[in-house]
């Protein structure tokens, strides 16, 4: 009886791994790693670990904060100040939302089912995926359990099926004429624009939820704030090999890569490497990691919208119409014109975020309680980092 309750404890936690992993790799997370590979060479390893820091340590950070706050978002934004709190959350969750990575989503998407039909129009095809991201959240309570036991399963195994034949016909790494400490700062900089410090706000408390509510239904003994971390530590580690092992494909393949687009580069990869087998491996792998986090982002901001925005004036289904409509009509913009204006927010946003993070990690693991931590490192972060921008448009 108490190995059945360890293990199913432990497939809970899984599935909130595998679901936390697919909500944070989505479309950027196909794009940003093998970039940084394809201009790191034998330095590759530098341009990965910049990667790391911000693309997984920092999330992680985030996803520690969240359950230090017990997955209650409302609450951690809360001390920053109930207006300020609003704004934030809802310019965030907008960003991940229909103007930005949603959008972005849908574009990737429609790049990898492009390979086995190119003469799709783009149009169709991106109102046919809304639709179909839309019957997918039109249940929230089974969201975390459909992504994390049936999507995340079948994306890893295409993932994984790319890296291994990758690694298996690669060819000796180029000799790169930048340093090691640029090519880290690439990857730094490259990290902030998978976006994922701020879906680990959301994310972890949409995990945070799910497994609270499935240890009440089965009357566990076991905290469901333990299995967020085992479940956020099992996805941050998937995250971190699919990214290592990406950049290195993308250091590896670099001479097929030149003067080819981020978005395809994984298809080239995928070409070289899988042959007749590539276009539907590749398929089936761009469309899953879009859609899974589609799903979650989407869910996301239509919550927001109706409970917050319009204060149940929306109902939810009305606010998921909206929101993948606002989606389809950005995703016509372009890639590359999205990520632009998504790195310049996100260069301000991430110092402060960061700082409320670690403030909010240093008040639960020292019991600090009269002393608002999490607010004075925001604030104060938010300052520093506006003066020191001011001072170098100055000079």
């Amino acid at each position: 009886m108490i190995k059945k309750n360890l293990w199913h404890q432990l497939s809970l936690a899984l599935t909130g791994g595998f679901a936390m992993f697919s909500m944070f790799f989505g479309s950027g997370n196909l794009v940003f790693p093998l970039s940084i590979g394809a201009d790191s060479y034998n330095f590759f390893a530098f341009a990965a670990l910049g990667l790391f820091v911000t693309g997984i340590f920092v999330p992680f950070l985030g996803l520690i904060s969240m359950v230090s706050a017990e997955g209650d978002r409302k609450g951690f934004f809360r001390e920053i100040g109930r207006i300020p709190a609003f704004w934030l959350t809802f310019l965030m969750l907008a960003i991940m939302g229909p103007l930005g990575v949603s959008a972005r989503c849908i574009i990737v998407a429609f790049a990898g089912i492009k390979l086995v039909f190119p003469v799709l129009p783009e149009v169709i095809f991106s109102f046919v995926f809304c639709l179909v991201t839309g019957a997918l959240c039109w249940k929230k309570a089974y969201i975390v359990s459909v992504i994390g036991r049936y999507l995340t399963p079948i994306l890893l195994i295409c993932i994984f099926l790319i890296i291994g034949f990758g690694i298996i016909g690669a060819e000796p790494l180029l000799i790169s004429e930048k340093s090691p400490e640029t090519l880290f700062y690439q990857g730094l900089n490259q990290g902030y624009q998978t976006m994922d410090l701020l879906a680990a706000f959301f994310f972890s408390a949409s995990t945070i939820h799910f497994l609270r509510n499935q240890t009440i239904l089965e009357k566990s003994s076991q905290s469901p704030l333990f299995l967020a971390l085992i479940a956020s530590f099992f996805g941050m580690t998937l995250l971190a090999l699919v990214y290592g092992g990406f950049v290195y494909l993308g250091s590896a393949y670099a001479p097929h890569l030149a003067g080819v687009p981020p978005e395809q580069m994984l298809t080239m990869i995928a070409g070289l490497t899988l042959g007749p087998y590539a276009l539907p491996v590749m398929s089936i792998t761009i469309a899953l990691a879009c859609l899974t986090t589609l799903i979650i982002l989407t869910t996301l901001f239509a919550d927001f919208l109706s409970e917050e925005v319009s204060d149940g004036v929306l109902s939810r289904k009305v606010s998921l119409f909206v929101t993948l409509f606002i989606s389809f009509l950005v995703s016509l913009a372009g890639f590359s014109k999205l990520s632009g204006w998504i790195a310049t927010i996100l260069l301000f946003a991430y110092p402060a975020l960061i700082a409320l993070a670690t403030g909010k990690i240093i008040e639960r693991l020292f019991k600090i309680k009269h002393l608002r931590i999490a607010p004075i490192c925001f604030y104060s972060t938010m300052i520093i980092y506006g003066l020191y921008k001011i001072i170098l448009m100055i000079l």
